[in-house]
């Protein structure tokens, strides 16, 4: 039997997510090195950041990281695809991208390939699926299934292959770079940096206004809301919609992908934004 190998490192930290004091800890096994931290009240309840790596000669990359709230998952946490070729840490794979509320899978959850991808997209409540979830290959949606009704939506919202629709476009950009020039969150959290996607539901109007901006899956109320604010700044931007040579309105569908990254000064976004669906009831 192989032994774990217990390190404790006896520098007191101070957290500043949880504002309790933490001790650190560093315990290797089975090739993988565990890094937490742990309560200095109860030195078995887990409370802050964790990393988990692999232990190898030529390279430590990441398995798996988020954080601990006195002993529960916590928010987002994220597991890598290991490595099929040569090492490079700057270009680290995430392949679950799952959200905890006090242990359990509550909100956001995104499945990647590991050409960084979207697989699937959806919302867990209280570790059971909820809600729409959507699945891609090669960037297409192959299928939508609506876990709280049991009712398989592929047939009903992939209307673009009866090519009576011309899709609706924005009039100068296409939408990543709108986002990228004029989407600027303030950094409530206090992170470097914050990746995740949001599903994005919006109606265009046959005018080119945007109205009805819904936007859910984000990591916290105030980032959907800014969100929301970026996208109704597109009113009058777009090019509507056509339907037999004629404009309509419509409700559309579009997930988003984002990374932010916050700095001294100012910030950096990227966007990837999916297939635009249209909707129709």
């Amino acid at each position: 039997m192989k032994k774990k190998l217990l390190i404790i490192l006896c520098t007191l930290t101070f957290s500043p997510i949880f504002s309790q004091k933490t001790i650190k800890v560093t315990s290797s096994r089975d090739q993988k090195i565990e890094t937490y931290y742990v309560l200095d009240t109860n030195r078995k309840m887990k409370h802050g950041k964790y990393l988990l790596t692999w232990d190898a000669k030529l390279y430590k990359s990441i398995i798996e990281e988020g954080t601990y709230d006195n002993d529960n998952k916590e928010g987002v946490w994220k597991a890598y695809y290991p490595f099929e070729g040569k090492y490079d840490k700057n270009d680290t794979r995430v392949h679950y991208l799952t959200t905890y509320k006090d242990n359990k899978k509550n909100g956001l959850f995104v499945e990647f390939g590991y050409g960084k991808d979207t697989v699937e997209v959806g919302e867990f409540l209280a570790n059971k699926r909820s809600g729409i979830w959507r699945k891609y290959k090669n960037g297409k949606l192959v299928g939508k299934y609506n876990f709280d009704t049991n009712d398989n939506l592929a047939d009903k919202i992939d209307i673009k292959k009866q090519g009576s629709y011309k899709l609706p476009t924005l009039i100068k950009d296409n939408l990543n770079l709108y986002l990228i020039n004029n989407f600027h969150p303030i950094n409530h959290k206090k992170v470097k940096r914050l990746f995740g996607i949001v599903d994005v539901t919006m109606t265009i109007e046959k005018n080119g206004s945007v109205e009805n901006v819904i936007v859910k899956g984000a990591e916290y109320p105030e980032l959907e809301k800014e969100f929301i604010s970026v996208l109704k700044s597109t009113y009058g931007l777009w090019n509507p919609a056509l339907k037999n040579a004629e404009q309509v309105t419509v409700d559309i569908a579009i997930p988003i992908k984002f990374l932010i990254e916050w700095k001294k000064k100012g910030h950096r976004v990227g966007v990837q934004c999916g297939t635009l669906e249209i909707i129709e009831y």
